[in-house]
């Protein structure tokens, strides 16, 4: 079930790299890895801290891609 969990939120971050960065499946996964090794944090946690801060980053309207820049860059610092 946790596999499945960890799946899924993987998925979620996934889709909204490809949607504000306009890049494919892959690319997107590749980011996501690279900020976790970067950063020293789990895939997992990773995927979790940018789906979280995206809803609230997009609560009521997409912002602008410089916003989101700070934010994936930052979201380490936020991982519990």
């Amino acid at each position: 079930m946790t596999s499945e969990l960890s799946t899924a939120v993987i998925d979620q971050a996934r889709g909204m790299l490809m949607l504000v960065y306009e890049m494919d499946d892959e690319s997107a996964l590749q980011k996501l890895c690279w900020r976790a090794e970067q950063t020293n944090t789990t895939l997992r946690a990773v995927a979790e801290q940018l789906v979280i801060d995206f809803v609230a980053l997009s609560a009521a309207t997409m912002p602008p891609r410089s916003v989101f820049d700070k934010m994936f860059d930052t979201l380490h610092h936020r991982i519990l």
